[in-house]
């Protein structure tokens, strides 16, 4: 037994939607292969501010 009725079991043969580890959820936010997801990359690798966050970083240390 998983619990009761109204628990759901981790071993049930229905996909959940608001499984985050379902690759086929178009609403997975971590999912690559999502066309509606903006890229992630560019906005890791350059803040909104043009600056490098190496850039940040070293300003960071600046009194």
């Amino acid at each position: 037994m998983c619990g009761g009725a109204e628990t759901i079991c981790v071993t049930t043969p229905f996909p959940k939607p608001a499984n985050p580890a379902n690759p086929a959820n178009p609403s997975n936010p971590s999912n690559p292969s999502n066309p509606s997801n903006p890229p992630i990359l560019p906005k890791l690798s350059l803040p909104p501010d043009g600056k490098s966050y190496s850039d940040l970083r070293l300003a960071s240390h600046q009194p």
